[in-house]
């Protein structure tokens, strides 16, 4: 494999779509897409993809920034 292949597999280890971002918050994916608006919680376009940082998403939970 080669090396940036690796480093595009890291990056979306850690991240995750908008109805596992949305089963984790327990919200709907509509109240996601309102937080992007609003800039609660910023979604990651990769590949045409809305994906979320789990880093983000757990933070948002704890109330971590």
């Amino acid at each position: 494999m080669q090396q940036h292949e690796i480093e595009i597999q890291k990056i979306r280890s850690k991240m995750i779509t908008a109805d596992q971002a949305a089963d984790m918050l327990m919200v709907s994916r509509h109240t996601l897409w309102r937080w992007g608006k609003e800039g609660v919680l910023k979604p990651v376009k990769v590949g045409g993809k809305v994906l979320y940082r789990f880093e983000d998403v757990r933070n948002f939970l704890t109330g971590s920034k």
